[in-house]
């Protein structure tokens, strides 16, 4: 809980800092400089637990508006609020762990070149927990039972970890980008209420948006 404040109030003081500047562009950076929308696919697992394989993964999905804050023309600092679908498959049955989170991301992007750009990510990430299930089929000997339940009660509300990945971005024209991104997200927060074990979060995702420039580029 406590890492999920930090996380909110970072990106509430980013915004703040903005609408204090204004919006006449006295100066080129700081600015808030583009608002955009990212979705794509990933690859997430559980490590540490109890019955999840740390190399089985699930196959699931995200989506998210980004903000980047533009600290200088290669430096900038990006959040937004974001939806992921994480979980991993149970070793014992024929079944899945599904586990739907609000992530706020908070990171610095370095990019390299004018255009197109290629950029590095790295920062923190907060999760809330909105839903978990288990849904599939549990198989002993011939009997086949199909299992369909909420879970939530088993796992902990707050995730957080870290975030690093790289991009490419390429320029549409003067006002928008479209940018391909790849991400590894490590989770350092125990998500199970299990006094056993310490499970954790992780994943790989690819993700396609694009970015709409409300300020200077």
């Amino acid at each position: 809980f406590i890492m999920s404040r930090i996380f909110i109030k970072l990106f509430v003081i980013v915004l703040l800092f903005q609408i204090t500047e204004g919006y006449g562009y006295s100066q080129k950076h700081p600015q808030l400089q583009t608002l955009g929308i990212k979705a794509g696919g990933g690859l997430y697992g559980i490590r540490s637990g109890e019955f999840y394989d740390d190399f089985d993964k699930n196959l699931s999905f995200h989506f998210a508006p980004v903000l980047n804050y533009s600290l200088s023309d290669d430096i900038l600092i990006c959040s937004g609020v974001g939806f992921e679908l994480k979980g991993a498959p149970d070793s014992r049955y024929n079944y899945n762990t599904r586990l739907s989170y609000l992530v706020v991301p908070v990171y610095g992007k370095y990019l390299f070149n004018k255009t197109p750009r290629f950029y590095g990510l790295v920062g923190l990430y907060g999760g809330y927990l909105l839903n978990a299930t288990r849904k599939g089929e549990i198989k002993l000997g011939p009997d086949v039972t199909p299992v369909n339940e909420n879970v939530l009660s088993e796992f902990r509300k707050i995730d957080f970890g870290l975030v690093a990945g790289a991009g490419y971005m390429i320029r549409l024209n003067i006002d928008v980008d479209f940018f391909v991104e790849l991400k590894a997200n490590i989770g350092l927060a125990d998500i199970e209420k299990s006094q056993s074990f310490k499970p954790k979060n992780y994943g790989y995702t690819l993700s396609l948006g694009y970015l709409y420039y409300i300020g200077f580029r």
